[in-house]
């Protein structure tokens, strides 16, 4: 399943842990957004984020590979308990798990978080 995503100005919560999504592209505007791919992967994720004026989050999951590669404009990218691989930040997981969420993340002007899920990902 592929799933694109347009938010406008404003506050958003997107829960997609659990969806079987081989594609994903989401385009935010101006606000604060939350991007939980926690939970069960069967299969690989291709995603591509793109952040206007504000704040994106990401909840990646703890036990599937997650390779995130993320620039900023202006403002700072925070990955507490990723390591850093050349240009990307990487789980612990990545490279050993059968399923890997590969993600690029553009930001305009503001925060990219990157955060450890609690579950254990792979089915």
């Amino acid at each position: 399943m592929e799933m694109t995503i347009e938010q406008g100005a404003g506050s958003a919560h997107l829960d997609l842990a659990g969806l079987e999504l081989g594609k994903l592209k989401v385009n935010i505007g101006a606000g604060e957004t939350t991007i939980n791919l926690d939970g069960k992967w069967k299969n690989d994720l291709e995603a591509s984020i793109h952040g206007g004026v504000g704040q994106a989050t990401l909840k990646l999951p703890r036990d599937v590979g997650v390779h995130v590669v993320a620039h900023g404009g202006l403002g700072a990218i925070n990955a507490s308990g990723f390591s850093k691989d050349g240009d990307a930040y990487v789980n612990d997981a990545y490279g050993k798990s059968p399923v890997t969420l590969r993600i690029e993340v553009e930001g305009g002007v503001g925060e990219i978080n990157l955060e450890m899920g609690e579950s254990s990902g792979v089915v």
